[in-house]
């Protein structure tokens, strides 16, 4: 936990002391789990199943690609601990023992939620173990019945969990390789936006501050599922000039514009900038903050998920991609579509921060 802290102190003292941290909790942990049967008890796997996801929110977090690529190579370690957990749960557990549960079960959905829409890789864990463990006894009940995944027993209603739960949805129905959008198939898209407006619909407006990171990945949802976010990412820098007269690299761009002018990219549009607005709003801009209290913008500096910076890079990325449609390759708007992102990116203090800020000047013309 210190080390995911560290992250956030804005200072390259502090990125050096978080990964000093947390290549020391990351061996130490490796030995006990290696050691030790997780069978041993509940606690034993909980505790482990505890430091795998701060061992994912570090390396989420880090803007290090060793620790990037750990998330994966960790991750299927990390479902053992949460098997072993549903199988070890008391039979009678305390008050204290489900709030843990729950606990975990919000966390491992997210972590889950960033697997599919950050890392952009399949879904890999099945939480029953952990819902089964709020509510011992009662999933039969709730699969007898006819419902949504909401309301299953043990399914986390946390204040990102019921969102969260759906990216597994969204990875089935979403564009996938070096398809720009997701071909006819059995599960749909319209069935997982249905269930994402079923859960904006329960929300309370006007919406709180608490509600930002939802609504974050609310919007990355609808990115997810319009757009083939990885293909765009690696298209970017090709995209950034006019193309040339070979004939493949004309062909290409022309696939791309064709893409950005359709109805699909219209709509991720929307969500992108939606989600920079809203940004631009909870984080603020230094003109913005400059009329607040110092009390208010601590306040706002420490709302930083996990999820913000990648949210901002992919929507700078979507509407940067739409004003090359609008104003041409070589213009100040579409410059300064960049230049916003860049400037949000850094009034945040994760580290990771200034990994998007270094590509996202990528995309910026020479001078």
């Amino acid at each position: 936990m210190a080390a995911v802290g560290a992250l956030y102190l804005g200072a390259e003292c502090g990125a050096t002391l978080s990964k000093a941290l947390y290549n020391d909790a990351r061996r130490l942990h490796f030995q006990k789990f290696h050691s030790r049967s997780l069978q041993t008890s509940f606690w034993v796997a909980s505790a482990a199943l505890k430091t795998f996801i701060l061992l994912s929110i570090y390396g989420i977090c880090s803007g290090d690609k060793r620790s990037y690529e750990f998330v994966e190579a960790f991750h299927l370690s990390m479902l053992q601990a949460l098997r072993y957990c549903g199988q070890l749960i008391p039979s009678d557990p305390d008050a204290a023992t489900l709030r843990d549960v729950r606990s975990m079960s919000e966390a491992m959905e997210l972590i889950e939620c960033y697997h599919v829409l950050l890392l952009q890789r399949p879904p890999c864990a099945i939480l029953a173990p952990l819902r089964s463990m709020t509510s011992p006894g009662q999933n039969q009940a709730a699969l007898d019945r006819p419902g949504t995944p909401h309301d299953l027993p043990g399914h986390a209603q946390g204040a990102h969990g019921e969102i969260a739960s759906l990216s597994a949805f969204a990875w089935a129905a979403s564009p996938q390789g070096e398809e720009l959008s997701c071909r006819r198939q059995l599960w749909r898209s319209d069935f997982v936006e249905l269930a994402m407006e079923r859960w904006m619909g329960g929300k309370i407006f006007p919406l709180s501050e608490s509600d930002f990171p939802s609504m974050l990945i609310y919007h990355l949802m609808h990115l997810r599922l319009k757009v083939n976010l990885d293909f765009l990412q690696k298209s970017a820098r090709q995209f950034t000039n006019p193309p040339s007269h070979t004939a493949n690299e004309s062909s290409e761009h022309e696939i791309l514009e064709n893409y950005v002018r359709g109805r699909l990219f219209a709509v991720a549009m929307w969500h992108a900038q939606a989600m920079l607005s809203m940004v631009q709003e909870n984080v603020g801009m230094p003109e913005d903050l400059s009329k607040r209290t110092a009390t208010s913008t601590s306040s706002q500096r420490m709302s930083e998920p996990p999820h913000l910076p990648y949210c901002i890079y992919f929507s700078t990325l979507i509407a940067w991609y739409g004003e090359s449609e609008n104003s041409g390759y070589r213009s100040l708007a579409r410059d300064a579509c960049i230049k916003q992102g860049i400037r949000l990116l850094g009034r945040l203090k994760i580290r990771v921060a200034r990994v998007f800020i270094l590509a996202l000047r990528e995309l910026l013309p020479d001078e």
